[in-house]
């Protein structure tokens, strides 16, 4: 006997057996009870001796005859099916011709409007190109979703199928027109008509993950755990969000129990490798980021296998793991100053120094941007003040505290509050853009700093004000967004932002930064070393306190590129000592070894990278090899065993 013999059969008139697991459901049911997936009706004949379509015998029947006919009915099948492809290669080339004519005309349109200086090509191709992403997103979650719909139809167990399904129809209609918000509502509300639809719940997780509104998502996947505890999406980003949040002994559970449920997926391992390595648990970290190698060599499992075997002292297997990240990600900054500091250990010295170059051109050095806050709005780095009296801090406050402690998660947080109740504030706006250029989103950066620019533009051209805080706050508005061009690798706009930065300020401050940002920008391109350095020297006069290690490091930085390594060392090392900072010591350990001073080079590389925020490189990582590997969840690993009975 089978294993369903047992179970009622299709023919009693009163079940139906699913054409996917074989699992006998109701004939008035719709979708599987087992795998959700849709009933069909498969009928045929019931023995080999019955067929139900055979036609009676007829006297003078011709199997010939008969053959011929189908064969003339295929031959006409066929001919209409190259009469619709021809058709169909006609649309196409008739889209194709639209389509180049489209793009000549814009292009055309870009020409004209740059010849009247009324755009940028350099803006307009980066808006192109942002723009262009975010399409591209909203396909492939547009794609994703109708990829689960029916499963997410088919788990719908309550008596209001109808109003759901139309929910499911307007979030698909949203999605096709690219309106995420409207999709996100009316998913939202179909969770409400079925609250242990896990499917739902975890493609919302998704939506919100991606949007980066981590503590959004959370709970979504939380939910969705709730119902179906094996359930591999919210399993791994649930664990990746409980590791970015800190609770690392959440997260751990989470992808343990993913490991051990899916043995041969790629991001159970990684995530967790990455979560151990946090914690400093090297050899264990190194274990399953090993095997997560093995299923996909992606560089990000590269880069912190690579790591884990440096710390534990292995340079040689962790420069090849290195070498092979910035192989596959040839834009891989921190795998290549890791690369250089593996090959200082083994004594590669012109190795170490190619990569920690290239390292610097992937990465040019920002601005210190809590520094130039403190100059803004004053202040010292420190504990959080507290509110006297029954008056609370102000959102600028609040989030001042924030960032200066380097929390720039509530700082934005807090920033966004008040520029939603206050939208014309331009500190805050000021401040907001000053944070997002720390956490490199020069989106939001421009524009922020551009509507604060339109609220303090009038005191800039004012110069007895230049001085006061509208004065500083528009400067401050101005530097970020030449660091935002320079931080995108657009140096000739940034260098041009600069200039009118120069001519338009009035204060030794906005002189100083405009000039600290020229021989910036004239450095990358290399197209006036010697006028770059005299920018560099000139904004190291002009620096105040807590500006002038910038301003050493940026003259430091020049004297390195113009091959003048021994001053270059000199300055960078002047300022390492007023504010010790990564991207100081690393460009100083690059000056020492051009010097041959490698043993002091290999020291200062040593406490650049116990200055890194290693943590939050581990964690960005993680974020971006979650967004970057979604795939369809894997077949969990088949249940031990059982005892054989005594």
């Amino acid at each position: 006997m089978s294993a369903h013999d047992d179970f009622p059969t299709a023919s009693s008139g009163s079940w139906l057996r699913c054409q996917v697991c074989g699992t006998s459901n109701p004939d008035d049911q719709e979708y599987c009870s087992k795998c959700q997936n849709k009933l069909l009706i498969l009928s045929g004949p019931q023995h080999e001796d019955e067929n139900l379509f055979e036609p009676e015998p007829e006297d003078g029947f011709s199997f010939d005859e008969h053959l011929l006919e189908r064969i003339s009915i295929l031959e006409e099948v066929v001919k209409r099916s190259a009469e619709t492809l021809q058709q169909v290669l006609g649309a196409v080339r008739k889209q194709e011709k639209n389509l180049l004519v489209n793009h000549t005309g814009l292009t055309a349109l870009r020409e004209l409007l740059e010849q009247r200086g009324l755009v940028n090509q350099e803006e307009w191709s980066e808006l192109w190109e942002s723009r262009m992403d975010e399409q591209l997103q909203a396909v492939q979650r547009r794609e994703h979703f109708l990829l689960i719909r029916e499963h997410i139809a088919g788990l719908y167990q309550g008596e209001r199928r109808h109003p759901f399904v139309r929910l499911l129809d307007e979030a698909e209609a949203a999605l096709t027109a690219y309106d995420l918000g409207s999709a996100i509502t009316a998913l939202e509300r179909a969770l409400k008509l079925d609250p242990r639809n896990y499917e739902l719940s975890c493609f919302l997780g998704e939506a919100y993950f991606d949007q980066g509104d981590q503590e959004a998502a959370l709970p979504f996947f939380l939910g969705a755990l709730e119902v179906k505890p094996e359930h591999y999406g919210a399993l791994v980003y649930g664990g990746a969000l409980f590791y970015e949040r800190g609770e690392t002994q959440a997260a751990e559970e989470l992808l343990k129990r993913a490991v051990e449920i899916y043995p041969d997926a790629f991001l159970p391992h990684f995530s967790l490798g990455a979560v151990y390595a946090r914690c400093g648990e090297i050899a264990r970290a190194r274990v399953f980021l090993e095997r997560a190698v093995q299923l996909d060599a992606v560089p990000q499992a590269l880069y912190l296998l690579g790591s884990c075997l440096f710390e534990m002292g292995r340079p040689t297997p962790a420069v090849e793991h290195l070498e092979e990240a910035v192989k596959a990600d040839p834009a891989f900054q921190e795998a290549y100053r890791l690369l250089g500091l593996a090959c200082l250990e083994r004594g590669w010295n012109r190795k170490a120094r190619a990569a920690l170059e290239k390292a610097q051109d992937l990465d040019p050095r920002p601005l210190d941007t809590a520094a130039l806050a403190q100059v803004v709005f004053g202040g010292e780095p420190g504990p959080a003040p507290v509110a006297t009296g029954e008056e609370p801090l102000s959102p600028l406050d609040q989030a001042l505290a924030a960032f200066r402690q380097g929390l720039s998660g509530p700082a934005l947080a807090v920033c966004r509050q008040g520029i939603a109740a206050q939208p014309d504030d331009a500190a805050l706006l000021v401040l907001y853009a000053l944070v997002n250029l720390g956490l490199e989103r020069y989106r939001d950066v421009e524009a922020a700093a551009r509507r604060a620019l339109e609220l303090t533009l009038e005191s800039l051209a004012t110069p007895e004000q230049a001085e006061a805080l509208p004065g500083r706050l528009g400067t401050a508005a101005f530097t970020a967004l030449v660091e935002a061009a320079r931080g995108q690798g657009r140096y000739r706009e940034g260098a041009r932002l600069a200039s009118e930065l120069m001519e338009r300020s009035s204060s030794d401050l906005g002189r100083c930064l405009a000039a600290y940002e020229l021989a910036a920008c004239s450095t990358e391109m290399e197209d006036g070393l010697d006028e770059a350095l005299a920018w560099a020297q000139r904004s190291a006069e002009l620096a105040p306190p807590p500006l002038e290690a910038a301003a050493l490091a940026g003259l430091g930085w020049v004297r390195y590129r113009r091959g003048d390594e021994a001053a270059a060392a000199d300055a960078l090392a002047r300022a390492g000592a007023r504010a010790p900072s990564p991207a100081t010591f690393t460009q100083l350990g690059m000056a020492l070894l051009a010097c041959g001073r490698s043993d002091e080079a290999r020291e200062v590389l040593a406490q650049a990278r116990n200055l890194g925020d290693e943590g939050r490189q581990l964690e960005r990582r993680m974020v971006e090899t979650l967004r970057e590997s979604r795939r369809s969840a894997p077949t969990p690993a088949p249940p031990p065993p059982s005892p054989p009975a005594s």
